[in-house]
């Protein structure tokens, strides 16, 4: 009847309940993010995957880290632009904002960063109507291939 409150000051506190609670946060903030189109329901999924992300890379919890920001490089539907919605378009900006913030931290997850990035560049590049590197570097039929050495 008399429980006492003890506020936790060692960051350390935070690692088992992150590795126990991880799975189901991801799953809140998945399925809303997928299902809805309700701008507040998706910025505060777009913040749950930032803020996890954020702690679990302080942390070095890097299972943890990765499954959120390969989540959130989902979410930013850059593998198909053609059916992006405004929602897909903040994923891609938290996604920036994670890589400047955590960039020191995010380790092995930067792969997943990069990729998005190059597709957000090669997206610009067809909606632009440039040149993609593909285009350029494309073998044409007018200038063949400078013939292999014996």
């Amino acid at each position: 009847a008399g429980a006492q409150f003890v506020a936790a000051t060692a960051s350390e506190c935070v690692r088992p309940m992150l590795e126990v609670a991880w799975p189901p946060m991801l799953v809140c903030f998945s399925v809303p993010m997928e299902d809805s189109d309700e701008p507040h329901t998706i910025q505060l999924c777009l913040d749950g995957f930032r803020y996890i992300v954020h702690i679990s890379a302080c942390l070095s919890q890097s299972m943890i880290r990765d499954a959120f920001v390969t989540s959130l490089t989902k979410f930013t539907h850059l593998h198909a632009p053609a059916s992006m919605q405004p929602k897909h378009v903040e994923a891609i900006k938290v996604l920036a904002a994670v890589a400047e913030e955590d960039g020191n931290n995010l380790q092995d997850s930067w792969v997943h960063v990069l990729k998005c990035v190059s597709r957000f560049d090669l997206v610009c590049q067809l909606s632009s109507g440039v040149m993609t590197d593909a285009t350029i570097f494309a073998q044409h039929p007018e200038h063949p291939p400078p013939p292999s050495p014996p």
